[in-house]
């Protein structure tokens, strides 16, 4: 009876244990999962945003209208030529554009399966970075020739291969 006797405080000794370990595992992993998802649905806040958070936001205007980001000008985006780019991991479809030089141009940049945003360098569009489902739409004005890169701007995405090549003729 002895050994009875010592055995089962080691066994229950052994279920607090584990239980101790497994409650401390769902505890972590529940603040990491919370942690990691805070940005999505955090309540909007009254504070101006930060540096990087303003360069990030697209430029806006009144309806039918938008700022030029090359040319900080007004433009009426009502007869512009709409594009429409799809976005998932980890790429553009359609991978090439055409447009004619001076053209007005609007994407329609709907980010499909992931977290993506739509850049050009050279006309200075960039998206803002969202999780999908998500549309967002930019409007330039397609003023050099030439071909250029677009690509996502998220983490090594663009290395990944998520580009395409917008060509002006």
């Amino acid at each position: 009876m002895e050994e009875q006797a010592s055995t089962a405080p080691k066994s229950s000794n052994n279920m607090i244990t584990i239980a101790g370990v497994i409650i401390l595992l769902l505890l972590l992993g529940g603040g990491a999962y919370l942690f990691m998802n805070s940005n999505k649905t955090a309540a909007p806040s009254n504070t101006a945003p930060s540096p990087t958070e303003a360069m990030m936001q697209p430029t806006t205007a009144p309806t039918g209208m938008q700022a030029s980001p090359s040319a900080g000008a007004m433009m009426d985006d009502k007869n512009a030529k709409t594009i429409e780019v799809s976005g998932k991991n980890f790429s553009f479809s359609p991978s090439t554009l055409t447009v004619k030089q001076g053209e007005t141009v609007k994407v329609v940049f709907k980010n499909t399966d992931g977290f993506h945003n739509f850049v050009i360098d050279e006309f200075n569009v960039k998206t803002t970075p969202k999780q999908s489902p998500d549309t967002e739409e930019v409007t330039f004005v397609a003023n050099k020739k030439g071909s250029f890169e677009y690509y996502c701007a998220v983490g090594k995405h663009r290395q990944m291969g998520m580009v395409g090549t917008l060509t002006v003729e």
